[in-house]
């Protein structure tokens, strides 16, 4: 029973529940480089939220505020103007590229290498 348990908690955490670190100062003073953050891929849009994506240019998981929509899958993103790479250089990001909502930050982590 003890070993279904710790598998039912790993499945919900990786499926569900992804854990984050963020990398990098583009959403200071909200999140700070290396902070471990929870989010739920179970969501609904919307605008003022903060989101983990994959932006249109990568494959790397990006976290930002989303600013407004456009329609129903489209949005712009962004954060930090002064250190941040986001729908300003690289356009709307389409809902399909959403991969979880941020719930709350687990702790400050230490910096990213």
């Amino acid at each position: 029973m003890l070993v279904i348990s710790i598998l039912s908690v790993l499945l919900l955490l990786i499926y569900i529940f992804p854990v984050v670190q963020v990398c990098g100062d583009s959403m200071y003073p909200t999140f700070r480089d290396g902070d471990i953050l929870l989010g739920c891929r179970l969501f609904r849009m919307k605008v003022e939220g903060i989101y983990v994506y994959i932006p249109p240019e990568g494959d790397k998981h990006v976290i930002k505020r989303l600013v407004h929509k456009i329609g129903h899958h489209m949005y712009f993103v962004g954060d930090n103007r002064d250190y941040s790479y986001d729908s300003r250089e690289y356009g709307y990001i389409s809902r399909d590229k959403v991969v979880a909502k941020y719930l709350f930050t687990i702790r400050r982590g230490k910096e990213c290498n």
